[in-house]
């Protein structure tokens, strides 16, 4: 009895949880959110493969203007030159008015990149105006001998009778094999005079082009992961970390975007010429405190002895030098940073995520459950 409860529970999940998965992987809407959390995040091989997929599912789509669009200007920030110039003739071609909202690098981009060949490794991206036809006689099997080039396969079935026949009746002119060999049929003569396959080289794309509009009926297993957030306070970052290993999951870093960081410098003063502010960094190490120079835009060394991202740090560290007998002053400035993308836990399904991340937020760690795929390129 028991048995033939796991079969009816396991028939159960199959039932109400496979569409759920089948729908998430191709609902154009779901897509466009997870393309524009990524782009968000600067994840941008991320948001690629998101918005490609959207193209390749819903090739019609009424915000296909604005999919091309991200997608060209994605691959560009994320330096992938010939796909972003690709891709902004595709949008220029079939939407020309949209040259209005690209700014001047990106209108250089795609006049002056070179264009790439056809290649295998390169997407191609599926045109919202194939005809109908085209794409019948693209996506169904042939009827009919396909009628190929010279360099392909030739067979009777393509020559005419009038080059058949003489060919069937003359015998060759080589050495004359025994009797019993000669050929006596059309089929052994088409053996004879058909060109081998494997000399062939396969048209390029031709796997590309047979997909175009046709969804990917590979079933990919879907994951999902905890996003944490960006960091570019390397201490705030590992006391997160600290946090989240204490729960048991491991912790994944990725490279993030720079962006403009206000910082709180102890700033010294400012000199002339380099050996004034040597000297004066020789006079702080005398109290074991290091510095570092900086030149201004008025061509003048600065002298600093640390950066803090965090106000009441700073001033700690002021207090403390100045009692060492060593007088500073805070300078606010705005700097580029790195930034690390931080994401935890790797689940199977979206509900065991919202659970430890319902677990995380006890312990003061926000996060949001995304689904986890690594890039498609």
């Amino acid at each position: 009895m028991s048995t033939l409860l796991r079969l009816i529970l396991a028939f159960m999940l199959v039932v109400f949880f496979c569409p759920a998965s089948s729908n998430a992987e191709t609902d154009e809407v779901t897509m466009m959110e997870q393309a524009k959390h990524h782009l968000s995040a600067g994840k941008l091989y991320f948001a690629t493969s998101w918005l490609e997929k959207i193209l390749k599912y819903h090739p019609k789509s009424l915000k296909r203007e604005e999919v091309l669009l991200l997608l060209a200007k994605t691959y560009a920030a994320s330096e992938r030159y010939d796909r972003a110039a690709t891709t902004l003739r595709t949008l220029l071609k079939e939407y020309p008015k949209a040259a209005a909202s690209l700014d001047s690098k990106l209108l250089k981009l795609a006049e002056s990149h070179p264009q790439p060949e056809p290649a295998s490794n390169i997407m191609a991206i599926p045109s919202a105006q194939a005809k109908p036809a085209e794409r019948k006689s693209l996506s169904s099997p042939a009827a009919e001998p396909v009628k190929i080039p010279s360099t392909a396969t030739t067979t009777l079935k393509n020559i005419p009778k009038s080059v058949v026949a003489p060919l069937i009746q003359s015998k060759p002119t080589v050495i004359k094999p025994a009797a019993a060999l000669l050929p006596t049929t059309a089929e052994s003569t088409a053996k004879m005079i058909t060109i081998p396959q494997a000399a062939v080289p396969a048209p390029p794309n031709v796997e590309n082009a047979l997909s175009v509009g046709k969804p990917n009926k590979t079933t990919e297993i879907v994951t999902y992961t905890l996003d944490i957030g960006a960091y570019a306070d390397k201490s705030g970052m590992i006391d997160t970390m600290s946090k989240i290993n204490k729960a048991g999951l491991s912790t994944f870093l990725e490279q993030g975007l720079k962006k403009d960081q206000p910082i709180i410098r102890l700033y010294i003063g400012e000199f002339s010429d380099q050996e004034s502010a040597r000297k004066e960094q020789e006079k702080l190490r005398t109290t074991n405190v290091e510095s570092y120079i900086l030149m201004n835009g008025s061509n003048k060394l600065q002298v600093f002895v640390g950066a803090y991202l965090d106000q009441n740090l700073a001033s700690k560290e002021q207090h403390r030098l100045s009692n060492l007998g060593i007088n500073l002053s805070l300078k606010k400035v705005v700097v580029s940073v790195p930034t690390f993308l931080l994401s935890a836990g790797t689940f199977k399904t979206r509900e065991t995520a919202l659970e430890m991340a319902v677990e995380l937020e006890k312990q003061g760690v926000k996060s949001s459950v995304v689904i986890q795929r690594p890039p498609s390129l």
